[in-house]
């Protein structure tokens, strides 16, 4: 049975929403874009995910039902992006069995992520719509985002010390694997043929040696998560999230990086309210299994407002 009757987005199921969440609180690389051009949104995710789960989950299954929600990494009540779309028309798709059935020729985004993804990024724009349905053009012109909201929406969320550094030298890459070891979480404006060289070198994979020119570039931009960089001599070892995978210790020479990197610019902050309680979900599934029924349970009866059935005694 279809429970979409509560949610503002037409044909989700809560408890599919519910299911995914509970996989990218564990594996918060699991948020993936698929085929929408929101690759900015998706990495800024991916940091909350990680830093704030909890708080990450709260925030999509409030926008699920209300069509607003506050998303932020403090406690403050005052701290925080005011995400509302209760009044745009569009979130909607096909029934869960048409979606199934086309699955092989349109590549679906996750309910879970369209909702934070493509809800956050719709709630920004004025003129023209963002979703699955919109025309390409559209999609890449008003789905693209710019280092500088990522800046904004870091420190309005409640990271501190939020800085953009430009990746040019060495001791850049330096600086930034000290702000990794701090602590710090990193967004990284590079180009999608870095991304896909990492990948396919992790992956042992060839890739056609043709990189963009510097225009090209520029109007190819990629936000990726930069989980860990190193630099050795003339060799950098990077571990990032792209494209719905946490790619893990690639090793580049120090010029495939600057020559590749496009605008090159890295957003840092630091949280310095990490829920540690839910961190551990990521190293014990038991503790996983434990939390995963409790965040159930606080979704059904908090956020989606769900009156418990009372057993019936015989």
């Amino acid at each position: 049975m279809e429970s979409s009757d509560q949610l503002k987005f037409e044909n989700f199921n809560k408890n599919v929403i519910i299911l995914q969440l509970a996989a990218r609180i564990l594996f918060p690389h699991r948020i993936q874009q698929k085929q929408e051009q929101i690759c900015g949104v998706t990495s800024f995710m991916h940091i909350l995910a990680q830093d704030q789960p909890l708080k990450y989950a709260s925030f999509v299954l409030g926008l699920a039902e209300n069509g607003k929600a506050r998303l932020s990494i403090q406690d403050n009540a005052k701290i925080g992006i005011d995400i509302d779309i209760k009044n745009k028309k569009f979130f909607k798709r096909p029934t869960r069995a048409k979606l199934i059935t086309q699955h092989q020729q349109i590549e679906y985004i996750s309910d879970a992520d369209y909702i934070a993804l493509v809800g956050f990024r719709e709630s920004k724009n004025k003129i023209f719509k963002f979703c699955e349905n919109a025309n390409q053009f559209i999609k890449t012109l008003f789905g693209v985002t710019f280092s500088g909201e990522i800046y904004n929406w870091m420190k309005k969320s409640g990271y501190s010390n939020v800085q953009k550094i430009k990746v040019s030298k060495m001791n850049d890459i330096e600086t930034l694997s000290n702000l990794v070891k701090q602590g710090y979480s990193i967004t990284f404006l590079t180009t999608t043929y870095l991304a896909d060289l990492i990948v396919a070198k992790k992956n042992r994979n060839f890739i056609d040696d043709n990189p963009m020119n510097k225009l090209s570039q520029i109007f190819n931009g990629h936000f990726i998560q930069l989980k860990n960089i190193e630099i050795d001599d003339q060799e950098v070892k990077l571990s990032i999230i792209t494209w719905g995978a946490q790619i893990d210790e690639v090793t580049l020479t120090f010029d495939e990086l600057k020559n590749n990197s496009g605008l090159s610019t890295a957003i840092i902050g630091k949280n310095m309210n990490k829920d540690y309680n839910f961190q551990t979900l990521h190293n014990n599934t038991f503790s996983f299994l434990k939390n995963f029924s409790k965040l159930k349970d606080y979704a059904n009866n908090q956020l989606f407002k769900t009156k418990p059935i009372k057993p019936s005694i015989k």
